[in-house]
């Protein structure tokens, strides 16, 4: 993580300290309830679902007595020798300003994604003391000030102090100005956070501040990752180049990354045999890398942005949806092949490359003919004629859809917008389709006041992990439909998400700035 972001990770507290979220762990109830009625002129089984809420764990002490355990541990660290280690995440940190009316001892944590959630779940304390020191009077009469601000690291609950520093800050400035004006500044170029990240002993996460990570995607053998990064547009004004980064998944090391000349990269995908890495941006073009070097190896120009790219499974083709249409590339030639009109901005080839399956339905490759329609489940209106006979109306959208790994059935998900449940949380569905029969075999039924956007199957077949706008991430077991599992560390919404070929990894990605590693052999 090559940046230079200074960001007083728990030095300075200037306003009121925050409170850490709540922490959620997956309750172990039965999440669907019995299967209701349905009119369908054919047995479909459905069931609702109702979230339940997820339970916090108990914590055996409030705040203020936490505060006052830990603290008295930090008054003490910066007198005790130092046993230097690296300290383990996740982590509980305290600070105390004498700029404060009260100087005292609070929680603060403002790293986002280290800090713990309960009390049982810490495994070390930050102590940082901030303390000042008169180098001048300003025209006004008022006192100008030097700060120092003194850290220490120490392991929960022995309070060995582990690690210890002291940072000077500058000379305060010439003119009092604005909040704090009196103060002087800690070092410029410090990049205290990317410090504080290498001192955690094997972190599950890379954090990239100030920028935006928007795909990933898992060679083959399951051993790298490729993740897509872009500038945010208020800290880049929008025209640096994004890059491409490949991360061993074992160590969480940078391999090799290289930049790409679109600003904001939307998707990445490996072909079948892990030479080639597909990337789409927002300039329209389509760009072939040498996985290996990062060398550029073609690229193809389309009318409009690249949203969504797929290799074929016999790595012939080169899926690529738009918002306006899809286009088949060859793989060899960099020709484009085939287009379509817009459906839709999802889509999955079948295991044996000879169908494209996307919110409509089927269709062949090369010809474009339609050998399945789907519909939506979730804007069907039943007519029931005077002799009984159901009919559907068959929209032509869906909201997301994907297919098993042995093709053998697909998922869709769609949002029932003006469904009247009396109730303020919003109604979803998901629905199981038979690619072989054509036939729905089951609708699930979400009450939420979320929405799910990624559904991705695990290899095996027999899960299918979703997000929430919550940052969770739910395993379902595709059986049930169950919630087995939740997921929880995002603090905010997860935007994709991949599982490793062997099925023991999920790497996800979050408008939090992180990508995360989450084992599922635990």
């Amino acid at each position: 993580m090559k940046h230079t972001l200074f960001i007083l990770f728990l030095f300075i507290i200037l306003a009121a300290c925050q409170t850490a979220p709540s922490a959620t762990t997956p309750t172990n109830e039965p999440l669907l309830s019995t299967a209701t009625s349905v009119p369908t002129s054919t047995s479909i089984p459905t069931a609702t679902f109702t979230p339940t809420p997820t339970i916090i764990p108990t914590v055996t002490r409030s705040p203020s007595e936490l505060e006052e355990s830990a603290g008295a541990l930090c008054e003490k660290s910066f007198s005790a020798p130092v046993v230097p280690k690296k300290f383990e995440m996740p982590y509980l940190g305290l600070s105390k300003t004498e700029r404060d009316n009260n100087p005292a001892w609070r929680i603060g944590n403002s790293i986002p994604h280290l800090y713990a959630l309960s009390e049982e779940s810490v495994r070390s304390i930050i102590c940082n003391l901030e303390t000042r020191q008169q180098a001048g009077i300003y025209t006004d009469g008022s006192a100008a000030f030097r700060l120092t601000l003194k850290i220490t690291v120490l392991s929960w609950p022995d309070g060995t102090v582990v690690f210890s520093k002291t940072i000077e800050s500058g000379p305060p400035p010439k003119t009092k100005v604005g909040f704090g004006g009196g103060y002087g500044s800690y070092p410029e170029g410090s990049s205290i956070t990317e410090w504080a990240l290498e001192q955690f002993e094997y972190p599950n996460f890379l954090y990239f501040p100030k920028e935006k990570i928007y795909s990933v995607a898992i060679s083959p053998t399951g051993a790298l990752a490729a993740l897509g990064i872009s500038p945010k547009p208020s800290e880049a004004g929008n025209s640096q180049p994004s890059r491409i980064i490949l991360v061993d998944l074992q160590s969480l090391q940078t391999s090799i990354e290289w930049d790409v000349p679109a600003s904001t990269l939307y998707d990445l995908a490996y072909s079948p045999d892990g030479n080639v890495i597909a990337s789409g941006g927002n300039d329209s073009n389509v760009y072939l890398w040498d996985s290996q070097t990062g060398a550029m190896l073609g690229m193809v120009t389309l009318p409009s942005n690249p949203e969504m790219i797929k290799y074929s499974p016999d790595g012939k083709f080169i899926g690529v949806m738009t918002f306006s249409d899809m286009y088949l590339i060859d793989s060899k030639s960099t020709q484009i092949s085939a287009s379509y009109p817009s459906i839709g901005l999802t889509f999955s080839f079948s295991p044996d490359s000879k169908i494209i399956y996307t919110g409509r339905g089927g269709y062949e490759p090369m010809t474009g003919n339609v050998i399945f329609q789907l519909f939506d489940p979730a804007a069907i209106n039943p007519t029931i004629a005077p002799d009984g006979t159901v009919s559907w109306d068959t929209p032509d959208f869906i909201d997301g859809f994907t297919l098993s790994p042995d093709g053998t059935y697909g998922v869709s998900f769609s949002s029932a917008l003006f469904e009247d449940t009396a109730i303020t949380d919003r109604v979803y569905y998901l629905s199981a389709w038979d690619m072989n029969t054509q036939e729905r075999l089951s609708r699930t039924r979400f009450v939420s006041n979320f929405a799910f956007n990624i559904l991705e199957f695990s290899p095996d077949g027999k899960q299918l992990a979703v997000n929430t706008n919550g940052g969770e991430i739910w395993l379902l077991d595709t059986s049930t439909w169950r919630a087995i599992r939740i997921l929880v560390g995002h603090t905010n919404p997860v935007s994709e998400l991949a599982f490793s070929p062997d099925g023991k990894k999920i790497i996800s990605i979050s408008s939090d700035e992180t990508v995360r590693v989450w084992s599922l052999e635990n």
